[in-house]
């Protein structure tokens, strides 16, 4: 955290002096109980030097920068030395702390002794992290004639206005590229509001103008008849600053200087622009809109009262407009913005008694002020709405803020200016006091229960169903699950509107014959049923019926499928990590077609290290699919099995788009011969299964002809495992030589 003060701080026994100066910034760090690891003071300020710097942190690596301007010729980094001192007049500065708020490099920019001291209004100010520890830094300026120096580059002189610039530092604070450009008229404003960093280098950046015009460096946008009134965009650049697309958004909303990050990153009573990056894979921006074209996604937005909202859903990858959401009525303040882990919407506000929600829904409310709160879709289609009010007008109610959690659980809080009733919902809150402050939690009516059953008609338990709701992209995940009951019976009661689909997983040691299930009895989620479940949907009717799926034994067949479930290795944080308790499942082939349409024969729950493993396979066509909720199949194999067949190395990989084939199709390990190689590839511990009768040397070889394990001996029937995990990836041989036969098998290391 940074804080700052006018007294000595202590924390925790800990004191950081003020001495002889004024004021005081300090940083803080605290572990995952809250408490105090470090903390430390960020200057040695002289007497009457108010500095006030804005800080953020990296979430990749924990490191912490302090930014902001001053009107001294230099400050003093306590442990570090001066800053700023090359400059005259003002200077910008930019402080990087790592973990252990240690100073490990400053960069600064300001005007040249030989030019007139210019100002850099600090309130425009953003540091966006990086991939790689790079960041981007935004900004306006004044200049009044001079011209302000970043590094080697000196900006536009701006006279009758405002200056943009972009900067880009690498990890050790050097400034890699810089973007500037003039926005004319300094009476009106024009800035960058936010900045989002991509895993590719690239940065998302959202802002806004009320002059009718924006340019910084390539990107320029130009909104005719927009003096005084606010306009907003976006555009993406590439790590060295290079335009990738732009994107106006002629929304002519009320000009507004106010503006409040989502997720309370910082804390005003009003936002009039705000924006939300959802996993790279949505763009959510908000605002106010007047204009009676205003257009997304080629369909025009409500001009119903004289104020609106909206909402816009743009894809990063190449700007288009995914779809828009408007919002009238007669007066309208934006309090509050947020999403929910499966790219849910969520928006706070105060309206006047008459509301139109995006052309569908009119309503006239109880009072002629209302707190709003309305929940979209990643779809953009409306899931609830919810509204607030005083029972005496004579007073005054505001929102504040707006929090969801990632189930999609909001929380609002609300000022009351008077000791009167809060109505919400059925609820009726009365404060004590004449100004109050609410903390409220808006609940769902949802009640959602059934029963699960065998073929027989008897009820399956232990176990317990899960409900996924759908999202945008990548994996859908668990909101809730609950336990069954010995009657087979299950309830929800606390999931929050949505798209969903309900999943039943009995208890596989006492019912090794039954797989899991998914809403309207399929045991693959592309085939699933989904439903859209609102604020008070209320069902006792979401029964399953779960078929017996045997486990294959001998008499049924002598073939064996094998392979691997991971993480790609360019998903951050996996590093090709193993898939655990993954469903996959083996289906006969369909005649046409060749997707999981087909009856499941085998089911298998990949191991710790993401194996599987399908014996006793009967001859046939067959396909194998993994199912994870939310992520389709790229690509699947497909298995043909004769006789005593032993097909192994059928890898996939769990990207964010889907599950894909690695690339090693149907490699046979062995045909005819009743051994098994498992899993390959694989990490080096390799398991060997026989079926032949008699005694064996194991010998591995490289592929230059280097004995990499002395022999090992087996006796069959039976198991041995050998490690050659040390080894580097690549190809092997194992041979293996026997009283009647010997063979080799290529194994792959990965």
């Amino acid at each position: 955290m940074l804080g700052s003060a006018y007294n000595d701080i202590e924390a925790s026994g800990q004191v950081i002096p003020i001495r002889d100066a004024s004021y005081l910034e300090f940083l803080a760090s605290y572990d995952h109980n809250c408490n105090l690891k470090i903390i430390r003071s960020i200057w040695n300020l002289p007497k009457s030097v108010y500095p006030n710097s804005d800080a953020v942190q990296d979430p990749s690596n924990g490191s912490f920068y302090v930014y902001g301007t001053t009107s001294q010729n230099f400050l003093e980094v306590d442990g570090f030395g001066p800053v700023g001192e090359k400059w005259a007049g003002s200077f910008l500065y930019l402080l990087k702390f790592n973990g252990d708020l240690q100073v490990e490099w400053a960069y600064t920019a300001g005007y040249n002794t030989d030019t007139i001291a210019g100002y850099f209004p600090g309130g425009d100010l953003r540091v966006t992290p990086g991939v790689n520890g790079n960041l981007l830094l935004t900004g306006t300026y004044y200049s009044n004639g001079s011209k302000p120096q970043f590094g080697s580059d000196a900006l536009p002189a701006v006279d009758n206005g405002q200056g943009v610039f972009a900067v880009g530092l690498d990890e050790v604070g050097n400034q890699t590229w810089i973007k500037a450009g003039e926005n004319h008229n300094w009476e009106n404003n024009a800035r960058i509001e936010k900045g989002f960093s991509l895993s590719n280098g690239d940065f998302l950046l959202t802002g806004a103008t009320s002059s009718g015009y924006f340019k910084l460096g390539e990107a320029e946008f130009i909104f005719d008849g927009g003096q005084d009134f606010q306009n907003q965009f976006v555009f993406r650049v590439g790590p060295d600053g290079s335009l990738q697309w732009l994107k106006p958004l002629p929304a002519m909303g009320k000009s507004a200087t106010k503006k409040k990050s989502t997720q309370s990153e910082e804390f005003n009573q009003d936002i009039y622009a705000d924006a939300i990056l959802w996993n790279e894979d949505v763009l959510y921006m908000t605002g106010t809109y007047q204009n009676p074209s205003f257009v997304v996604a080629d369909k025009p937005l409500p001009v119903i009262y004289t104020e609106q909202f909206f909402i816009a859903s743009i894809n990063p990858e190449d700007g288009h407009e995914n779809w828009g959401y408007g919002f009238s009525s007669d007066f309208i303040q934006l309090h509050g913005f947020d999403v929910d882990r499966t790219g849910q919407v969520s928006i706070m506000g105060s309206s006047s008694e008459k509301q139109d929600y995006n052309g569908n829904i009119q309503l006239t409310g109880p009072a002629a002020r209302l707190i709003f709160h309305v929940g979209l879709d990643y779809r953009g289609r409306l899931l609830w709405y919810n509204n607030a009010f005083l029972q005496n007008q004579n007073f005054q109610v505001t929102g504040s803020d707006l929090e969801v959690l990632p189930n999609g659980a909001t929380f609002a809080s609300i000022q009351v200016s008077a000791t009167e009733n809060l109505d919400i919902g059925d609820q009726s809150l009365l404060a004590d006091f004449p100004y109050t402050n609410w903390l409220v939690g808006l609940k769902s009516t949802m009640q959602l229960s059934g029963e699960v059953k065998d073929e027989s008609g008897s009820p399956i338990y232990p176990g317990y169903v899960r409900a996924y709701r759908s999202a945008p992209s990548r994996a859908y995940p668990v909101i809730d699950s609950v336990l069954l009951n010995d009657a087979g019976a299950y309830h929800f009661d606390k999931l929050y509107p949505g798209n969903y689909t309900l999943q039943v997983v009995p208890n596989r040691d006492i019912y090794p014959d039954l797989i899991p299930y998914y809403l309207g009895n399929h045991p693959v989620w592309t085939t699933a049923q989904f439903n859209d479940f609102g604020p008070a949907f209320n069902s006792t009717l979401l029964h399953f019926s779960i078929p017996a799926v045997p486990e294959l034994k001998p008499e049924d067949g002598s073939g064996t499928i094998s392979g691997n479930v991971s993480f790609e290795g360019n998903l951050k944080s996996t590093m090709g990590r193993p898939v655990k308790k993954a469903s996959v499942m083996l289906l006969k082939k369909g005649k046409k077609s060749t997707s999981a349409s087909g009856d499941v024969l085998g089911y298998f729950e990949t191991d710790d290290l993401g194996n599987y493993l399908f014996e006793n396979v009967p001859n046939g066509d067959y396909i194998l699919i993994v199912d994870i909720t939310g992520l389709p199949m790229v690509q699947v194999y497909e298995v043909t099995i004769e006789d005593n067949k032993i097909v192994s190395g059928l890898d996939y990989e769990v990207g964010t788009d889907g599950i894909d084939m690695t690339g090693y199709v149907g490699v046979e390990a062995l045909k005819n011969d009743g051994f098994l190689i498992f899993p390959n590839p694989g990490d080096g511990k390799i398991l060997i299964n026989s079926k032949s009768i008699g005694e064996y040397e194991v010998r591995v070889y490289g592929t230059d002809g280097r004995l990499i394990l002395a022999p090992v001996r087996m006796v069959m029937p039976g198991q041995t495992t050998l490690d050659i995990s040390q080894e580097d990836q690549g190809i092997y041989l194992i041979v293996l030589n026997g009283p009647e036969e010997s063979v080799s098998v290529k194994y792959i290391k990965r």
